[in-house]
C-alpha cells in the first residue's frame, strides 16, 4: 500500500520477472499470541501469471517469492 502492489511483473531484455507474494498469513492463535503463516497463490495471483505469460514473448520467466515453494 505505500510502497506499491505486492504483485507485479516486469520485462528486462529477453526475460520477464514476476515478483509474487506468497505468503498466507494464519492468523493470531487461541492464546493471543502471533499466528502463523505459510506459502500459497490465490486464484487472482494465479490468473495474474497465466495473463503475463500467454502475453509475453520473453525466453525466459524469472519467478520471485518471499517463501520457496516445495
Amino acid at each position: 500500500r505505500v510502497y506499491g502492489p505486492t504483485d507485479y511483473a516486469f520485462h528486462h531484455g529477453s526475460a520477464v520477472f514476476l515478483v509474487l507474494d506468497n505468503v498466507v498469513y494464519e492468523g493470531p492463535k487461541e492464546d493471543g499470541s502471533a499466528g502463523g503463516y505459510h506459502a500459497a497463490f490465490s486464484e487472482d495471483q494465479l490468473a495474474f501469471i497465466r495473463n503475463v505469460v500467454a502475453h509475453s514473448d520473453a525466453a525466459l520467466v524469472v519467478v520471485t517469492m518471499h517463501i520457496p515453494l516445495d
